[in-house]
């Protein structure tokens, strides 16, 4: 029950009542302002259920204040017996007696002394539900963030899909929580028609196409029935820019456990391989994600961001473990491996000038173990343990350059043509033989991709 009780209340009151007033065990009530037979407080809310020498449940939210309040009492019959106020969780717990029948009228907003119905409440009372079985915690937080809905049989979702626009070529993930009886099962649809294989509690959908837009919903069942969630609309956009020319920016700033790494320029969603990533506090700006090698942990944003006469930015904060000598650690990519293509900001090129322990850009149509004319080389060491920003440039009709820790650059080549490639873009790794494959272990946070250069001042 919702109430709104003036603080000048302080007289027991019955506020839902089938009890006998009088007469010793029978019945059940909620109640208020009860200071006697262990009962109860004054301000308080009780829940008696017929044994006077039982010790009732009682809140610790005043609840005669003026402003509305839930109310919910929950008798198990072999259990507990417990109250609530606003949401969970309960604020008291007590064990269940048996409660004993009576011929008392069901009475809101009274009580029954001498089995004659007498209004006890000055006030507001409102959305009074009675369920034939021991509603759940969750159940009870829904009732109290939506007012006046009722729980229907099957399972209560407690978050809905929501909708998402991103680009072709992107990854949307639609996700459901949901509490109920029992085992719990999903069943995903768009537009009404189930979608073969998708039966977890997430819906992730990669290299998106214009068929792929549409209204999700999901079908959650568990032993007492199923539930439909809210539709969901995804629409597949053309990639977005801003002002500036930014076409993707991966704050990593998603909580511990995330599947997905979001774009917050709305085009390319990155999907965590099961293991070796995650997200993770101490970030640069706030969280970061942490990837490692030997679990193959990698962000996947599909065949995406293929630049061929294009000018762009990449840009990339990174600390590694301190004195990491892993060759080609790869920590951003659109390349496949063994043949010239596409581009990566690594470090400890192997057989480049000063290579080990520094920053490179490979963006050329040049095979990357050539040596130093392939790659632009940082003078800072990168693997100290420490963060570094790592900015790759490459200008079609000018330089290719590379910088660390803001400006000047600190190494610049010629550029030559891109050739272009179906790889995945990656962050952690490359792709070999087609195959998404971690190279880099260490923290990586606020990856930025610019459709244009950018100058010194900027970076």
């Amino acid at each position: 029950a919702w109430v709104k009780i003036p603080p000048t209340e302080t007289i027991d009151t019955g506020l839902v009542h089938k009890h006998l007033s009088g007469t010793p065990n029978n019945g059940y009530y909620m109640g208020m302002n009860s200071p006697g037979n262990g009962l109860g407080q004054v301000n308080r809310a009780y829940f008696y259920t017929g044994v006077a020498s039982s010790i009732a449940p009682v809140s610790t939210t005043t609840v005669n204040d003026d402003a509305w309040h839930q109310i919910v009492c929950v008798f198990g019959l072999s259990g507990q017996t417990t109250i609530y106020v606003d949401g969970a969780p309960a604020q008291m717990t007590s064990s269940s007696p048996a409660i004993q029948t009576n011929i008392a009228n069901f009475l809101i907003g009274g009580a029954s002394p001498g089995g004659v119905p007498t209004g006890t409440v000055n006030g507001l009372m409102d959305d009074v539900q009675i369920y034939k079985r021991a509603l759940a915690a969750s159940e009870i937080d829904f009732l109290f963030q939506n007012p006046g809905q009722e729980l229907s049989p099957g399972p209560v979702i407690t978050t809905s899909p929501q909708n998402i626009a991103q680009a072709f070529g992107g990854t949307a993930l639609f996700s459901v929580t949901a509490t109920g009886s029992g085992t719990i099962t999903y069943q995903w649809k768009k537009n009404t028609v189930n979608i073969a294989g998708a039966t977890s509690a997430s819906l992730i959908l990669t290299n998106l196409q214009a068929g792929d837009a549409g209204s999700y919903t999901v079908v959650v069942t568990d032993a007492t029935g199923n539930t439909t969630s809210q539709p969901a609309t995804l629409t597949v956009t053309a990639e977005t820019m801003t002002a500036a020319g930014l076409v993707a920016h991966w704050k990593f700033d998603e909580a511990p456990g995330s599947p997905l790494a979001v774009d917050s320029v709305g085009n390319y969603n990155g999907l965590l391989t099961t293991n070796g990533v995650a997200f993770v506090t101490g970030g640069r700006s706030s969280n970061a994600v942490s990837l490692t090698a030997a679990a193959n942990g990698l962000v996947n944003m599909g065949n995406n961001l293929s630049f061929t006469t294009q000018d762009f930015t990449v840009v990339a904060w990174i600390k590694t473990a301190p004195g990491d000598t892993k060759t080609f650690a790869n920590f951003l990519s659109k390349h496949e491996a063994n043949f010239a293509n596409g581009y990566i900001l690594s470090y400890n090129h192997p057989t480049a000038a000063s290579g080990a322990n520094h920053a490179f850009l490979y963006a050329s149509s040049r095979t990357l173990p050539n040596g130093s004319v392939d790659v632009p080389v940082s003078t800072t060491a990168v693997n100290d343990g420490n963060w570094h920003l790592i900015v790759g440039v490459y200008q079609a009709s000018g330089n290719t350059s590379i910088y660390v820790d803001g400006s000047p650059a600190q190494g610049s080549i010629a550029s030559t043509p891109l050739t272009p490639n179906t790889a995945p873009f990656l962050i952690g790794g490359v792709s070999m033989s087609a195959v998404p494959t971690a190279m880099y272990s260490g923290l990586v946070d606020d990856v930025q991709i610019y459709k244009r250069v950018l100058a010194d001042s900027e970076i």
